[in-house]
């Protein structure tokens, strides 16, 4: 792993999951209504997103077991590399590609059982979630911009922080253990904020991605 490390704000990105004809099915659950209208996820879909938002690796079974294209027009113009299943991150073959070659951690990509609008039909084009491979807590507050505190777990004493919508490089300062383990990850104390290696940066403009990541670039500090 290279001595860079990006901060990206496609957390914040809901246009990727934005009108693109999809309906989702969950565990023990029907298929959502093929329209636009979101309806809300069942309890544990919920549950398993925040887990999966605050970087921590689900079961396969947890994510929608079920994705159907409703709208084949809709799709075809507005699906992206990176894409919004439900709450979910999601990625096509050639993304999935090229984040297969670096190290996530016990995280992986879980295939999406997506199909045509007949609910049976498999789509063409391969597609997965994915899964992270454990938060790090590399976050370093004290030498960060832009960082302030949230709140504190109460059981656990944990520090929640949250960053400005708008990040320059190098708001974001993170210790040496940012450049250790997984390529992709959730910071332990600032959820909802996806971080990637500099190696992983370049391979993925390398792969022309269509998709802005809005990245800026991190500080690397003495450890904590």
């Amino acid at each position: 792993m290279s001595d860079e490390v990006y901060i990206s704000g496609i957390f914040q990105n809901f246009g990727l999951g934005d009108r693109l004809g999809t309906r989702k099915k969950y565990l023990g659950e029907d298929w959502e209504p093929a329209e636009d209208r979101i309806p809300p996820s069942p309890r544990h879909a919920q549950e398993a997103y925040t887990k999966c938002g605050q970087g921590y690796t689900i079961r396969p079974d947890q994510f929608p077991e079920g994705v159907a294209v409703w709208n084949e027009q809709a799709f075809a113009k507005r699906v992206k590399d990176i894409w919004w299943a439900g709450p979910f991150l999601t990625v096509n073959q050639k993304i999935a590609d090229v984040i297969s070659a670096f190290d996530l951690g016990s995280g992986g990509l879980v295939p999406v059982p997506l199909f045509k609008a007949d609910l049976e039909t498999p789509w063409p084009e391969k597609h997965y979630y994915i899964n992270y491979g454990g938060p790090k807590n590399a976050l370093v507050p004290e030498a960060s911009e832009k960082v302030d505190f949230e709140y504190e777990i109460p059981t656990t004493g944990k520090k929640k922080y949250e960053i400005a919508p708008y990040m320059t490089d190098y708001d974001v300062a993170l210790s040496r253990a940012a450049l250790t383990g997984a390529d992709i990850w959730i910071e332990e104390s600032l959820d909802s904020k996806l971080f990637l290696s500099g190696a992983l940066v370049d391979a993925l403009v390398a792969a022309d991605i269509n998709v802005d990541l809005r990245l800026k670039k991190c500080r690397i500090v003495e450890d904590k």
